[in-house]
């Protein structure tokens, strides 16, 4: 039998959820939520948690239970909203420095520098094609 949490982790055995099967396990809200305040940074997951802990606060508890159910005594790396992203790519494109764009999202400044360089070489990728003739 398969395992049920198999679309949950990477070929390596890491916790590597995405937001398709985030969302599929805790709502479009909590992980909404989640993403908010946590995409891109590295969270614990404990086993017991209450209705105080922090993942419970953003998400709600029962979110929150779900999650810890699924991932107690991981680390999983929450992933990022693109909506969260299409907001660093505008404060880069306002004139933000790296470190104001990183206190303003909440993430550290190496992921937003590597959220640009991401989106850098997709645009120089975007820019490849539209170059490319067509061939039909």
């Amino acid at each position: 039998m398969a395992d049920p949490r198999a679309p949950f982790y990477s070929d390596t055995g890491e916790p590597s959820p995405t937001l398709g099967s985030l969302t599929a396990l805790l709502g479009a809200v909590a992980v909404d939520r989640l993403s908010t305040a946590f995409g891109g940074r590295r969270v614990y997951v404990p086993a017991n948690l209450g209705a105080g802990h922090p993942l419970a606060v953003v998400a709600g508890l029962e979110a929150a239970q779900q999650l810890a159910a699924n991932f107690a005594g991981s680390t999983l790396t929450l992933p990022i909203t693109p909506g969260r992203r299409r907001q660093i790519l505008d404060l880069d494109a306002a004139g933000w420095t790296r470190a104001a764009i990183a206190s303003k999202v909440r993430l550290t400044e190496r992921r937003v520098y590597q959220i640009l360089a991401d989106a850098a070489l997709d645009a120089q990728a975007d820019a490849a094609k539209a170059a490319q003739p067509s061939l039909f």
